[in-house]
């Protein structure tokens, strides 16, 4: 199914899906493979992102790093703060434009023990719950 997330989420959506599978939760087989084509496909696309957004951050470092600035007490100059805001400016705009990603999506169930630390971060996955007449 066709959905439109916000860049950070999908890289949040990623997180969630590794963090549980590294808790090694025995799981159903047909939640594991949703997991699992899911993760697969966030992968190259979160890469990218993170990527993106490095360079947009690592412009701001290198400066930081020609002036010496944050090394034994040199105060940061108002152009470099300036500068600073900018490129954070710059990646949130750039984290909360949205995409269109092709995943898989599932009706959400009780039965699942989806940890909390992780299930706000996959929620988007979730079809809501049919209701039982």
């Amino acid at each position: 199914m066709k959905l439109t997330l916000k860049k950070i989420d999908v890289v949040r959506c990623l997180n969630g899906i590794v963090g549980i599978i590294n808790l090694n939760i025995s799981y159903p087989g047909d939640f594991v493979y949703f997991l699992s084509k899911n993760r697969r496909i966030l992968e190259p696309e979160a890469k990218d992102i993170i990527e993106a957004e490095n360079v947009i951050l690592n412009e701001y470092n290198a400066k930081c790093k020609e002036l010496k600035v944050g090394s034994a007490g040199v105060p940061v100059p108002p152009t470099v703060q300036e500068e600073f805001k900018d490129a954070l400016d710059a990646n949130t705009k750039f984290l909360e434009e949205t995409i269109e990603i092709d995943l898989h999506t599932r009706e959400y169930s009780d039965k699942i023990n989806i940890p909390a630390a992780y299930g706000d971060w996959i929620f988007p996955l979730f079809t809501e719950k049919k209701k039982e007449d």
